[in-house]
């Protein structure tokens, strides 16, 4: 469904293909009796949060293995901004828009933690969904950005939502996540490959897909180093960074940034 729309449609509609491509395939789960209302059932109709529910503690295991966290999702988030801009508005991310998201990105993580909910980071499926609908637009963030605050207000709208089966995301999920990698190697394209690019891009992908199939990393690794690894991210991107540094070679950011940003002023 959605590949059809995106294809065949014009406009609104086709710019709205993931959207129907779900209701699409939440009305089939509803029809096949594949969804559980129970949550949507007892949730109440308002609710406010409260701030620290579960009260506040200090743990320093916690403490260093969230700063690792939040900085490999600060790579993140540079990482998507920077394929947002290159594949949505085809010009490479200016530094105040990196550091004002990887900015914006710490302080919603700290209302987080006050309001009872997990740190904050951006969304890689945005990237492909601006890459897929082409749509790049402050105001369509802010709309999405209360629509989130109303699911929190009003939990039946939420558990709504929450009720769609993990098949019907996954439906989704198939065009966005195959963007995100699109997205990606869009950006790559853009270095020069040259043996010393190869060869950090080679040992980042290898650690970032090969560690988390290794089971027995969390098990022999003591508490928080066996989660970090387990998860890719971290060493993957400790890697590219340690490489980028070390290795001679390197091309000067500044003056491709400048190069680029020519190039687009030329177009």
């Amino acid at each position: 469904m959605t590949i059809a729309i995106h294809q065949y449609g014009r406009g609104f509609i086709k710019a709205s293909s993931i959207l129907f491509g779900l209701v699409a395939g939440y009305a089939v789960a509803i029809i096949l009796g594949k969804v559980d209302f129970t949550s949507l059932s007892n949730a109440a109709w308002f609710a406010l949060p409260k701030p620290l529910e579960y009260g506040m503690t200090f743990s320093g295991t916690a403490i260093i293995g969230m700063t690792l966290i939040m900085f490999v999702v600060g790579l993140e988030t540079i990482g998507n901004i920077s394929a947002i801009t290159t594949t949505g508005a085809g010009r490479p991310a200016k530094d105040r828009e990196l550091s004002g998201g990887v900015m914006a990105d710490g302080v919603a993580t700290s209302f987080a933690a006050v309001f009872n909910t997990l740190p904050n980071t951006a969304y890689a499926q945005n990237v492909g969904l601006i890459t897929l609908t082409g749509v790049v637009s402050r105001h369509v963030v802010t709309i999405g950005g209360l629509l989130l605050i109303a699911m929190g207000l009003f939990p039946k709208l939420g558990g709504l939502v929450a009720a769609m089966p993990p098949a019907v995301l996954g439906g989704a999920g198939v065009v966005m996540f195959g963007m995100i990698a699109s997205a990606g190697l869009k950006i790559i394209k853009e270095c020069e490959l040259d043996q010393r690019n190869m060869l950090i891009i080679a040992v980042s992908l290898s650690l970032g897909i090969g560690l988390p199939a290794v089971e027995a990393i969390s098990e022999t690794m003591p508490g928080q180093m066996g989660l970090l690894l387990k998860s890719g991210l971290v060493p993957a991107a400790l890697a590219a960074l340690l490489l980028d540094a070390i290795l001679p070679g390197k091309p000067d950011r500044r003056a491709k940034l400048a190069k680029d940003e020519a190039e687009y002023q030329n177009r």
